[in-house]
């Protein structure tokens, strides 16, 4: 760890090639927009460039990312120059961007520039894409996919990826946001959601390959000191999703025994029982076996699909109660969040 300008800063080893990104905090309570900004560091006019005569502070880093990092910091600074020296990064922040045609970009030798774009995160952003993000304040960077306006918190599309995980593991995230199934973490979604006004859509396909979409137009996780505690409200269901009324009177709905309730793990967790029979961290309620979203994966633990035993399966049975068989096993879900 280094300590610049009053800045506790880790590596950020590897992030930073020709475009790097990262989370920032905002002000922009005038225009509605998430408090969470991403800002973009852009690599131009090629190597060995530097912008030239906008210097307003030099400063020591080990790394381009840190550089980056400490821009974001700085509501004046506006693009950098960076230059490795003997295994640390020559850190210069500008106050003005290149001109159009580069004439004040001069060739440096072992220099980078890049300038910083401010937008919205994944408000903004029309495709699907995988982006490294860190907040301002946040200990560490983390990887995440956004669908268009969505940030996905939790992937579960191909069934290679274990999520019988530990309570420290849950909090950090795992996975390959790039690629493949994913959590994104219970820190982030913390840190994100209680950042703003936060929806939740899940989209669910069933073993029968029957697809099922559901909203909250609330959605908020507590602080780690509260067992990342899940808040939801106002639920909208869409594509087939009739009945979300469970068999167990105890338990009005299978969102109704998660929202309120803390997460817990096989290791950790006032319904740790749950995630160890399940094979998965979750919101348990009451019952165990209503909401399994990050439950076995059918074929794997203890979800046997040839013995017809579905209860431990990954599944959401508030669509036909918790013995709705194959009817709510599910095959494939995707979890995201956004303004």
């Amino acid at each position: 760890m280094t300590n610049i300008r009053g800045h506790t800063i880790g590596s950020f080893t590897g992030l930073v090639l020709l475009l790097f990104s990262v989370l920032v905090t905002g002000q922009s309570i005038e225009t509605g927009e998430s408090p969470l900004k991403f800002a973009r560091f852009v690599k131009r006019h090629g190597s060995s460039r530097a912008l030239i005569g906008h210097v307003r502070e030099t400063l020591t880093t080990i790394s381009q990312g840190e550089c980056a990092h400490l821009c974001l910091s700085d509501d004046l600074c506006v693009s950098i120059n960076t230059h490795a020296i003997n295994g640390t990064f020559q850190c210069e922040l500008n106050k003005a961007a290149a001109s159009e045609d580069g004439s004040d970009v001069s060739v440096l030798p072992g220099y980078n520039y890049y300038e910083k774009i401010l937008n919205s995160g994944c408000d903004k952003i029309s495709r699907w894409v995988t982006l490294s993000m860190q907040p301002v304040g946040f200990p560490r960077v983390f990887k995440a996919r956004c669908r268009g306006k969505w940030l996905v918190i939790q992937s579960r599309k191909i069934g290679d990826l274990f999520f019988n995980r530990t309570w420290a593991e849950y909090n950090k995230g795992f996975g390959n946001p790039v690629l493949g199934d994913y959590w994104i973490g219970n820190d982030i979604i913390s840190y994100v959601t209680n950042s703003g006004n936060y929806r939740l859509k899940v989209e669910l396909t069933t073993w029968d390959g029957t697809q099922h979409v559901f909203k909250y137009t609330s959605f908020r996780v507590g602080s780690p000191s509260d067992g990342y505690r899940l808040f939801l409200q106002d639920f909208k269901g869409f594509w087939g999703v009739t009945n979300f009324t469970s068999n167990d009177s105890s338990c009005p709905s299978a969102d109704t025994c998660s929202s309120g309730q803390t997460f817990s793990t096989c290791d950790y967790g006032g319904e740790s029982h749950c995630a160890c029979a399940n094979g998965g961290g979750w919101w348990y309620g009451p019952n165990c076996t209503e909401l399994g979203l990050n439950s076995w994966y059918p074929g794997t633990g203890h979800c046997d699909m040839n013995s017809g035993q579905y209860e431990r399966c990954m599944k959401y049975a508030g669509m036909g109660g918790k013995n709705c068989g194959l009817n709510c096993v599910l095959e494939k879900v995707e979890m995201m969040i956004a303004k």
